[in-house]
């Protein structure tokens, strides 16, 4: 699989969170990676928001908004996220199968 945007940081990064959550990747591992995205070099990465006037990180405002979500660690959370309607949306919620088949797709089998 293949992600990019102009960056290949905040936006990939957070997808590539996301999906890799999903799949069952530990916590750990899961900001670990989003974190390389960041050494990239060529552009000043917008990690915080103007808007509030802070210098918080992304990732902890993925988490905290993933935190309202049931279950007991991040990828339960992250599952839940998935599979629950946005409100106003007309994009549906993904299944347990599309997810199931998420993992098979992307995890190797040793």
């Amino acid at each position: 699989m293949y992600l990019h945007c102009v960056g290949g940081a905040d936006r990939t990064g957070t997808l590539a969170f996301l999906i890799e959550a999903l799949v069952g990747v530990s916590e750990s591992d899961l900001s670990k990676d989003y974190e390389l995205t960041s050494f990239d070099g060529s552009h000043t990465r917008r990690r915080s928001d103007p808007g509030q006037g802070n210098t918080e990180y992304i990732l902890k405002y993925l988490i905290n908004y993933l935190r309202q979500f049931e279950g007991s660690t991040i990828n339960e959370k992250v599952v839940n996220w998935a599979t629950t309607p946005y409100q106003g949306s007309s994009i549906p919620a993904l299944t347990a199968t599309e997810i199931s088949q998420l993992q098979t797709l992307l995890v190797a089998v040793q």
